[in-house]
């Protein structure tokens, strides 16, 4: 029987190789999946870091960076389509894509200095809420139409259209057409891109803009009312004044209802006297006089007791109608005061406000 020498038969060594060939060809594959997992996520990252960095530029400026053309770090205002201005929005450096590429940035260039010149909360969203609606021309516009401030664009590893430029999403303008985002996100068979945009709405809505407005109209409609009210304060110290010059009349009857019952009472006196008299020297028609007199005296009295009572009811409602004229004008200060304070939030928020009744009350 013949023993079998040492080493490897051809065929076993093709069929070791073909065996390693197959774990090299997982191992590859496994380790370029892990690579294209990693670019990803690293993409996703940036471009979300970026995202929240042109927002927070927005809140802080009421306006969107305008895109680096020059890359120098520093928006240009001279086009809309660069890099991402990392100076102006205080990043380290550059921000590239998990592919080492630079991350492009679109903006809608009717929301960029120096054409948007907003200088208040309440004027940024009347902007978003404006260029939300129109129809732009020259804008940014996602393939369902809808109105985009700004967009992130990462190429992805491939350039998949092969016109050697890897953002294959963006739909570059012909003259007098807006540039258009064909797609929002990455995945698809035409493109590998990573894209992050950001309607108007969605921007207003992180503004809170509806809040924002609603407030400014709420102080709007608060100035009218407060106009309409001090002239309803008006209105009524007018009121109070005529029912003090209608008790001063009152006061000038009585004064004159009181002399006249002095004059009354004095000449009374004066018959009585004068009866008196007669009477002791026996002229009996002297003693009818002196009773009728009595009567006209008494007559007078009762006349200065009730113009007395009207003088002091009137000077009551005299001091009654100064006190509602002093509230009323204290409660119109007030008001005014309320009005100018709503009209300086007005004004700082609109730039123009609705003039403040201040005539004197």
């Amino acid at each position: 029987m013949r023993r079998r020498q040492g080493g490897f038969s051809l065929v076993e060594i093709a069929i070791a190789i073909a065996v390693l060939g197959v774990f090299v060809a997982v191992a590859a594959n496994v380790a370029a999946v892990s690579v294209a997992r990693a670019n990803t996520r690293a993409t996703e990252t940036t471009l979300t870091r970026i995202e929240q960095s042109i927002v927070t530029y927005a809140f802080a400026n009421l306006r969107l960076p305008c895109a680096d053309t020059t890359g120098d770090g520093f928006g240009d205002c001279t086009g809309r389509d660069g890099w991402v201005p990392y100076a102006d929005l205080g990043l380290g450096g550059l921000p590239q894509d998990g592919w080492g590429r630079p991350i492009r940035y679109v903006h809608n260039q009717h929301f960029a200095p120096p054409v948007l010149g907003s200088n208040s909360v309440y004027g940024f969203c009347q902007e978003m809420f404006s260029f939300a609606r129109v129809a732009a021309a020259t804008g940014l516009q996602s393939d369902q139409g809808t109105n985009l401030a700004f967009v992130l664009v990462s190429g992805g590893e491939r350039d998949l259209s092969g016109d050697k430029d890897p953002v294959d999403v963006l739909v570059a303008p012909a003259t007098g057409n807006a540039y258009r985002l064909s797609a929002v996100d990455y995945g698809d068979d035409a493109t590998d891109d990573f894209a992050r945009s950001r309607s108007f709405l969605s921007l207003a809505g992180q503004f809170e803009c509806t809040g924002q407005v609603a407030a400014v109209n709420t102080l709007e409609n608060e100035v009218i009312n407060m106009n309409l009210l001090r002239g309803t304060l008006g209105n009524n110290i007018s009121r109070y004044e005529g029912l003090i010059d209608g008790a001063n009349f009152e006061i000038l009857q009585g004064a004159l209802a009181i002399a006249s019952s002095a004059i009354q009472i004095a000449g009374a006196a004066a018959t009585m006297i004068d009866a008196i008299g007669q009477g002791l020297m026996g002229n009996g028609a002297a003693i009818a006089a002196a009773a009728g007199a009595v009567t006209a005296a008494a007559a007078g009295i009762a006349g200065i007791v009730q113009a007395s009572i009207q003088i002091a009811g009137a000077r009551a409602d005299i001091a009654d109608n100064t006190d509602k004229i002093n509230d009323t004008r204290s409660y119109g200060a007030s008001a005014l005061n309320v009005c100018n304070s709503a009209n300086a939030t007005i004004t700082a928020a609109k730039g123009r406000s609705i003039a403040c009744e201040s005539s004197a009350l």
